[in-house]
């Protein structure tokens, strides 16, 4: 059990967001279900509605294969709680080696979120000079290298 805050400096208005979380694990899967205890990121609904009340759950896996190599998988769920077009699900499959400390990664990263730009749907995002358009509901390939220390 916890609770998240996000908060993202020079936004405004302010946006921030509360949530609290349940979750367990078992082996190599786990689960967790989030709550967002405000306007989920300061969204309103279609028709101005509080999006209080919107919730996430992720299932995840990380499995051993041996000799520092390990396999990733997510699936998650949001439900949008008053926002058309605004529920989806997201996915990630990857695999992992660690060489001597350092994590390599790589892993096909999905959502079936409505990014259509041309139509206006919600996952669209613009940059700062509102010149171009991005499509947050393309799926893509991660690369990524870590380590603890």
């Amino acid at each position: 059990m916890g609770a998240i805050y996000y908060y993202y400096p020079g936004t405004e208005p302010k946006i921030d967001n509360k949530e609290v979380y349940i979750g367990g694990s078992w082996k190599f899967l786990s689960a967790k279900w989030f709550y967002s205890l405000d306007d989920y990121f300061k969204a309103k609904g279609t028709n101005g509605e509080d999006t209080k009340g919107t919730n996430y759950l992720d299932l995840s896996l990380n499995y051993d294969l041996g000799r520092g190599w390990g396999v990733v998988a997510h699936y998650g769920h949001l439900e949008f709680k008053n926002v058309t077009n605004g529920n989806y699900n997201d996915w990630k499959l990857g695999v992992t080696k660690d060489v001597g400390g350092w994590v390599f990664g790589a892993a096909y990263i999905g959502t079936d979120a409505k990014g259509d730009c041309g139509t206006r749907e919600i996952y669209c995002f613009a940059d700062t000079s509102l010149t171009r358009v991005r499509d947050a509901g393309r799926d893509t390939i991660v690369l990524s290298v870590g380590k603890t220390f």
